[in-house]
């Protein structure tokens, strides 16, 4: 899916989305031409961010430490 409804599955806009890429809370995704695509492995992590910022007015920086602590958790209960 590209931005646009990606944003809107996620209640952001699609510069929130650009935003969370730029400070690399979500990794870029693939492109088709010029176009984000984006499917839904990417919809998890925007959550986790819109309830961390919701939780607390947290920064960029503690956004992007929780992130990786949840990958973290996840790859540990996967083994």
């Amino acid at each position: 899916m590209y931005i646009g409804e990606f944003a809107k599955l996620t209640g952001t806009t699609p510069k929130t989305i650009r935003f969370y890429e730029s400070f690399g809370l979500i990794p870029e995704p693939l492109r088709k031409g010029k176009y984000r695509v984006y499917d839904h492995t990417y919809i998890e992590t925007v959550k986790q961010i819109k309830r961390a910022q919701d939780s607390d007015s947290n920064s960029v920086k503690n956004l992007q430490i929780v992130l990786i602590l949840n990958l973290i958790s996840a790859s540990i209960l996967s083994s």
